[in-house]
C-alpha cells in the first residue's frame, strides 16, 4: 500500500537506471528462492534513465509474482529476465515457467484486488501498482501466458536520457 501511495503522488525523480544493481537487491531481498535458477540477460547499448522508484516497483512486483506462482513440484523452476537499453527505451522481458495465468484472467490481472488463482494469498495489489507505475512512465505491458505452462511480461519504457550537448556534438 505504500508504494501505490507513493506512486499515486511523488513526482517523478529521474536518474541513470542501474539494472544490475536493481535486479541484484531485488532478487536477494525474496524469500523461498529455493531451486529458483535465474537467467539474466543485460543489455546497456544506451544509457538509461528514468525514475528509479517506478522501476524497483514494477521489478519487484512482477518478480514476486514469478517467483511466488512457481509450481511447487518442478524440479526446473526459472525465471529468465532480459533488459535491452536503447537511446529511445529499454525492453524488459520476464519470464517464468509457473503455474501460468488463465486465458479468462489476463484481461483482469492488471485490476485493483484481482487475484486470478486460488493459490494467491496477496491483497492482489502487486500486477496494479506495476501497471499504474508503468503507465506513469509512459510505458507499456503485455502478457503472455498458458495455464500450467509459462508467462512472460512483456514492458517497455521510455528513455529520458537527454546526451549532453558536447555529447551529441561527437556525433
Amino acid at each position: 500500500m505504500v508504494n501505490y501511495y507513493k506512486n499515486s503522488r511523488i513526482e517523478e525523480t529521474l536518474s541513470e537506471i542501474n539494472f544490475d544493481q536493481i535486479l541484484d537487491e531485488n532478487i536477494k531481498s525474496f524469500d523461498g528462492l529455493n531451486g529458483i535458477n535465474f537467467a539474466i540477460d543485460i543489455s546497456n547499448l544506451s544509457p538509461f534513465k528514468s525514475d528509479d522508484f517506478r522501476i524497483k516497483v514494477i521489478l519487484n512486483n512482477i518478480l514476486s509474482n514469478a517467483i511466488k506462482y512457481q509450481k511447487k513440484d518442478n524440479p526446473e523452476k526459472r525465471v529468465e529476465i532480459k533488459i535491452h537499453t536503447s537511446p529511445e527505451k529499454a525492453d524488459i522481458s520476464i519470464f517464468d515457467n509457473g503455474i501460468g495465468i488463465q486465458e479468462k484472467h489476463l484481461p483482469s490481472i492488471f485490476k485493483m484486488f484481482f487475484r486470478g488463482t486460488h493459490y494467491s494469498d496477496g491483497s492482489g495489489i502487486g500486477l496494479y501498482i506495476a501497471k499504474e507505475a508503468i503507465d506513469k512512465l509512459n510505458g507499456s505491458v503485455q502478457v503472455e501466458s498458458e495455464e500450467g505452462k509459462f508467462t512472460k511480461f512483456l514492458i517497455e519504457i521510455p528513455n529520458s536520457y537527454v546526451p549532453s550537448p558536447q555529447a551529441a556534438a561527437l556525433r
